[in-house]
This record gives structure tokens, C-alpha cells and sequence, in this order.
């Protein structure tokens, strides 16, 4: 860029103040940041070794593994081996012999599944042996939060005052298969009850629970937050629960 005699001026003027406290001007054209690191890449380029990368690509090692030992991205490494006529392995020819054969092994068992209509066993989490998490679940739930709630210590002194036969266990004292619930009988009948907060928690719940613990020959009773409003219904409903006859569903 041609620049005017005034417009020179100012610029030895100013490098003139820049030397006089101690500063040297860059040198070029400024780049951004983006530019310095392919500048930056394109040095290191010119510094590798591209004999030694061939002959241990040759010898077996994967590109991703050179390029980690360059320092470079592994489309450099892909690229030199281009420019001396060698082919990249697949990914079948990088790993190796057992690990393909468990990969085919695997994928042969999924594609049988799926023509005899069988969801494909699942390869992930941990297999826990028998009674794993009858004695799992109690401790994890101990932890979880402060025992009993809010509404469980409600239902605590409705039992108190209209002396009603249930004992807390929400806290995993009383597992039935891999569930806790709130209350028990205590007089020893099969007989559990939850209370519930409405609170992202519909029908299905309820149902999904009785049928649960009636797999264990249990009965189960769930009562909704609200039911505690209307006190002398909800002992009524209990009371007849406790009798076996039939009781409205909240």
C-alpha cells in the first residue's frame, strides 16, 4: 500500500516513541490466531521424519498411534503415506486377530436375534449375581434422603391416633423382590402400603406396584397426598382394606 509523505511521517514518528520505551514493532502482516496454529502445523510437517513413519507403519503400527507420537493430526500421516504410494489399512486390518473374531462373533448372534424376532442381548453394564440387589437396594436407599418424609411422619400419627396396624419400612428395613415400600401389617399379614405425592406420579404407578408385590402374594394399598385431607374417609378406606373387602381407587 502506497502510503502519503504525511502519513510516513507518522508512522517513523511513532516507531521512534515505540523504540524510545523499550518496544521493537512487529515485523509482516498481523495473523489471527487460527492462521498461526496451521503456520505452526505446516512447520511441523516439514520436521518429520517421513522415512521412519513409513518403515513402523509398515512394520504394523496404526496411523492414529503416529500421529500421537508426531503430534500431528492423523490426516498428516495418512497423507505422507499417500505421497509414497502406500494404502491405508481398514479398521479390520488394525486390530487384532481375537478382538475381530469376538466383533464378528457378536454381530453374528445380534443378526440371529433379530430374524427370530428376539431383541439382541445387551453388552453393557455389569451382570450382578443372584440376590445382587436384595442387599444392594437397602443400603443404597438408606442413602439416599433423610427418612421417613413429610408425609410418611403424617401417616405415622394418623396410625397413632386411630391406632392403625402399620409399621414403617420405607427406609430398605423390608425388601419384597427388588422393592421397598412405606408400610407394612404389623400383625404379620401380607399386607404393604405407600403413600404417594402426586407430583410426577399418575395411575399407572399405583397399578404397576400392586401388581408387582401381588407377584409375591402381597397386597398393596396406595394412598394419595390428598387423601389426607378428608382424615375420617381415609381411615374408613384402610379399615376396610384390612378386611379385604373392595376399596375405591383414589
Amino acid at each position: 500500500m502506497n502510503h502519503s509523505e504525511e502519513t510516513k511521517a507518522k508512522i517513523r514518528q511513532a516507531i521512534l516513541v515505540l523504540y524510545d520505551h523499550g518496544f521493537t514493532p512487529k515485523q509482516g502482516k498481523a495473523v489471527s490466531l487460527e492462521t498461526r496454529k496451521r503456520m505452526g502445523e505446516a512447520r511441523k510437517i516439514k520436521t518429520l521424519d517421513e522415512s521412519m513413519i513409513v518403515e513402523k507403519y509398515v512394520l504394523g503400527e496404526c496411523v492414529t498411534d503416529l500421529a500421537k507420537e508426531n503430534n500431528v493430526d492423523w490426516s498428516v500421516i495418512a497423507r505422507i503415506l499417500r505421497e509414497h504410494n502406500i494404502k491405508p489399512r481398514t479398521w479390520k486390518e488394525q486390530i487384532s486377530l481375537p478382538t475381530l473374531k469376538n466383533l464378528q462373533a457378536h454381530h453374528k448372534c445380534s443378526q440371529t436375534h433379530r430374524l427370530k424376532g428376539i431383541k439382541p442381548p445387551s453388552r453393557k453394564g455389569t451382570r450382578h449375581t443372584q440376590g445382587f440387589f436384595e442387599k444392594a437396594i437397602p443400603k443404597i436407599i438408606k442413602k439416599l434422603r433423610d427418612w421417613p418424609t413429610p408425609l410418611e411422619k403424617e401417616f405415622i400419627n394418623l396410625c397413632e391416633e386411630y391406632s392403625l396396624p402399620f409399621l414403617y419400612c420405607g427406609d430398605g428395613s423390608l425388601m419384597i423382590g427388588s422393592k421397598n415400600p412405606d408400610f407394612v401389617e404389623s400383625n404379620g399379614e401380607k399386607i404393604c402400603l405407600e403413600v404417594v405425592h402426586r407430583r410426577g406420579v399418575d395411575k399407572k404407578y399405583e397399578i404397576s406396584r400392586q401388581q408387582y408385590f401381588a407377584k409375591y402374594s402381597w397386597k398393596c394399598l396406595v394412598i394419595w397426598e390428598r387423601e389426607f385431607k378428608d382424615k375420617p374417609a381415609l381411615v374408613d378406606k384402610i379399615r376396610r382394606f384390612l378386611v379385604g373387602r373392595e376399596v375405591q381407587c383414589a
